[in-house]
């Protein structure tokens, strides 16, 4: 990492680490191939990182499709797009992106689909609250409900245990039998995403194969940008039906880029080698030592450290010290208060780590 004066800005975000050795060795490639055929349909690139991402996922090109586009935000959008109508409702934490930081995308590329909360501790959907629903109005006069849309990891880094996407599953089955009575469809489907711009992270966590993690999974958006990519997200399709029409929505939304190569090209350095897995434990594990670090400064963290975030409360005047000297991180709303949110990338460095908590402990040994 350079030294210049945005060193300090690691904790902020994992999206302000740069790109990856690997992953710009894969976009150099892509360059220097000269010419290459447009939108991704046949050029090697794109289809090189298709085929590997489905086998990662244990999948062949018949068993899921696979799209790159330039956003999480677009690729949870244009992946809720492709399931819903206009009057359906999408089931999801209030914390998630989904509804906390994507500016109404999900109901203005569906028409109106309707976010549904369904709140649970950490961050984490707990699924026995779907039934809440079934009991909201009746029939056409309601929401019908679509989908349920979950983010591993959570957005406070809180990851669902194997256990915990066992039970959901299991009463998302249970939900979908009895929308089917409701609606005396048979053939009615409760679709299941998940926004996984940390996925990486959570594998890493739960030292897990990622099929694992997506069985019954419909849609997976699977993050680039956060684990050492450039600005590149994919959308997974395992239910490969619900992709029918989806280049349209893709070109209609201007995510139908005309050199795909470069959205694509990058997934061939994260993937060879697990570097994009290498990349997360990297992260996880500087995160779990920064919260080590707050700890013995006696400043315990809100939510236990799972994936590469660490939530401390800091008294305005800590916080504010630390911001004066340089560091960069920024409040969340948590459900029971506001918390000061730091997130480590693969790249944060033992040097900031190290730094940041020496700063921290000089601010707390001043008298106050």
């Amino acid at each position: 990492m350079s030294n210049d004066i945005g060193w300090k800005r690691q904790f902020i975000s994992d999206t302000v680490a740069g790109i990856c050795p690997q992953a710009l060795q894969a976009l150099q490639s892509a360059n220097e191939a000269g010419f290459v055929t447009s939108y991704g349909e046949d050029d090697e690139f794109s289809a090189q990182a298709r085929k590997h991402i489905g086998q990662l996922f244990g999948k062949d090109e018949s068993d899921c499709r696979v799209f790159f586009v330039s956003s999480g935000t677009v690729a949870n959008a244009l992946a809720m797009a492709s399931v819903c109508q206009s009057f359906d409702g999408i089931l999801c934490h209030p914390l998630s992106h989904l509804e906390h930081d994507e500016a109404n995308a999900t109901e203005y590329l569906t028409g109106g689909a309707k976010l549904l909360h369904v709140d649970g501790r950490d961050g984490k959907i707990d699924p026995n609250r779907f039934f809440d629903y079934l009991n909201r109005g009746h029939g056409y006069h309601s929401v019908r409900l679509r989908v349920i849309s979950i983010t591993q990891a959570s957005e406070v880094g809180t990851v669902y245990s194997l256990e915990d996407l066992q039970e959901l599953r299991s009463i998302k089955r249970e939900m979908e039998s009895r929308l089917q009575k409701r609606f005396g469809d048979e053939e009615f489907r409760l679709y299941l995403h998940m926004d996984g711009a940390r996925f990486a992270n959570a594998v890493a966590t739960l030292k897990c194969e990622p099929s694992e993690l997506v069985a019954e999974v419909d849609i997976l958006s699977l993050g680039g940008s956060k684990n050492g990519g450039p600005p590149t997200e994919a959308i997974v399709f395992f239910n490969s039906a619900l992709a029918q029409n989806f280049a349209w929505r893709i070109k209609q939304t201007g995510q139908l880029v005309s050199k795909m190569r470069y959205l694509a090209a990058p997934w061939l350095g994260l993937l060879k080698d697990d570097v994009w897995l290498t990349n997360a434990r990297h992260a996880n594990e500087q995160a779990k030592k920064l919260g080590r670090g707050f700890q013995q400064l006696g400043i315990e963290p809100v939510l236990g450290v799972e994936s590469n975030m660490i939530f401390v409360r800091l008294d305005q005047g800590q916080a504010d010290a630390l911001q004066g000297l340089g560091w960069e991180f920024y409040p969340f709303q948590l459900q029971d208060g506001t918390a000061h949110r730091f997130v480590c990338n693969w790249n944060t460095t033992n040097k900031a780590v190290k730094s940041l908590i020496e700063d921290l402990k000089g601010i707390t040994s001043q008298p106050s």
